[in-house]
């Protein structure tokens, strides 16, 4: 684990509401982060803002350690410097890496898990040539079938395009699963929730506190 995170910046955590998404891209996180935006003037609702995770995701997947350093060093240092006491952001690469670190690290936020139908992301994700494993934008914005701590998925180098988008969806929909049942674990309420104009299939959200 890296080096703690700063009283000064803690202090100002524990005044603010972190609310990210749990979910494939391609999936409504633009126009999620545009209405939460709307509901309220304590609310800073951003889609992949400065400092991404993209930039350091392809890194994390086999040094974790990236993962604390990018918390510690700037993502939490501009969550903090954030005015409104409610911060969401609606990137989809946070369940890439991301996750564990923030809960290790002592901060629990609310979570949205956004989820659309498997079929209809991975056409997006072909259509755009974001291929895992395969094209520079799936490697830089996907999980590839190499990655440790995915679903194994042998002779993936002979699959076809399309069949690798799927794949991913696949194991996008098992995280959610998984970080579902870690979070249920921590506090006793989860709710589900149908989100008007997205279009997902549904949309969740947990509501914990902060531990320090």
């Amino acid at each position: 684990m890296s080096t703690p995170i700063p009283q000064e910046i803690k202090r100002k955590l524990k005044k603010k509401r972190l609310i990210f998404t749990i979910t494939t891209g391609r999936s409504g996180t633009g126009y999620l982060a545009k209405m939460l935006g709307l509901l309220g003037v304590n609310i800073a609702s951003h889609h992949e803002p400065e400092p991404k995770f993209s930039h350091v995701m392809r890194f994390v997947q086999t040094n974790p350690k990236i993962a604390y350093d990018f918390w510690v060093n700037k993502k939490l240092p501009f969550i903090a410097a954030q005015e409104k006491p409610v911060y969401i952001e609606t990137s989809h690469l946070f369940c890439k890496g991301f996750v564990e670190p923030l809960l290790n690290l002592g901060i629990i936020p609310d979570i949205i898990i956004l989820s659309r139908s498997c079929r209809e992301v991975a056409k997006s994700l072909y259509e755009l040539n974001a291929i895992p494993g395969r094209t520079q934008e799936g490697l830089k914005f996907l999980l590839s079938p190499d990655d440790p701590g995915v679903v194994p998925l042998p002779g993936w180098e002979n699959y076809t395009n399309y069949q690798l988008c799927y794949w991913y969806c696949l194991e996008i929909k098992r995280r959610m699963e998984i970080y579902k049942k870690i979070l249920q674990s921590i506090n006793f309420y989860f709710g589900f929730f149908s989100w008007f104009g997205i279009k997902s299939d549904s949309l969740c959200l947990s509501s914990y506190s902060y531990h320090y």
